[in-house]
């Protein structure tokens, strides 16, 4: 076990917590969130219902993204150090709203995706993590594994939430999904990152150079869930 977590149960529509023993308990946490129509003022549930997983860590609490998401979500893309190890510059608003619309995609094609990150306790936007499937054409060895992705916004860094965010989204992906191999790509310059990977169990399997600059290429492979 990776950290406690609340899953999301899609035959009770509830969410349960995993405790270290790995028995469950309910927790009041719904599991549906709603979005409201920025052209009509109608909630979008009226058209369509969507359904997401909450996740809950000891101190974050994960899932999908709302439209109300977004300006957090903007500022923390939009802010230098979110790609200072990648190989595009900062992004402008419609940079970030694409990437946006391409996060809450996820969950309406695959099933799964990445997750907005709040701080349980105040309810702060920290960041985002998750999985996505970013058809980046590396072979297959790389594509179509679910690929972890986190970004934690700039003040909130080095309180250790990459870590406790990417474990409660592993634990979600393998127990819920049944995801038995994920993998993720970090720069071989983002020694933080990479502390980050191989504390949850990602170990390096490539070293090659994406996109300009020199990557690691991790796999976290589960036998036996």
């Amino acid at each position: 076990m990776l950290y406690d977590l609340v899953r999301h149960d899609d035959a009770a529509s509830t969410a349960f917590l995993f405790d270290a023993a790995t028995t469950t308990r309910p927790v009041e946490q719904p599991a549906t969130f709603h979005c409201v129509s920025p052209l009509s003022g109608r909630p979008f549930d009226e058209l369509i219902a969507i359904r997401g997983p909450v996740v809950e860590t000891r101190r974050l609490r994960l899932r999908p993204m709302e439209m109300d998401d977004f300006k957090d979500f903007e500022a923390m893309m939009c802010d230098p150090s979110a790609l200072a190890y990648s190989h595009k510059s900062a992004m402008g608003s419609d940079e970030a709203w694409t990437r946006f619309l391409r996060q809450v995609g996820h969950w309406h094609l695959l099933g799964y995706g990445p997750f907005a990150v709040f701080d349980r306790e105040t309810d702060e936007f920290v960041g985002e993590v998750g999985f996505g499937q970013f058809n980046r054409n590396l072979g297959g060895h790389f594509d179509w594994a679910p690929e972890a992705c986190w970004t934690i916004v700039k003040g909130r860094q080095n309180e250790g939430l990459a870590t406790e965010a990417v474990a409660g989204a592993v634990t979600w992906v393998e127990r819920v999904l049944g995801a038995t191999r994920t993998v993720c790509i970090v720069s071989a310059d983002n020694i933080a990152s990479i502390r980050v990977a191989e504390k949850i169990g990602f170990r390096p399997f490539k070293r090659s150079e994406f996109k300009g600059f020199p990557a690691v290429f991790f796999e976290r492979v589960v036998i036996g869930l």
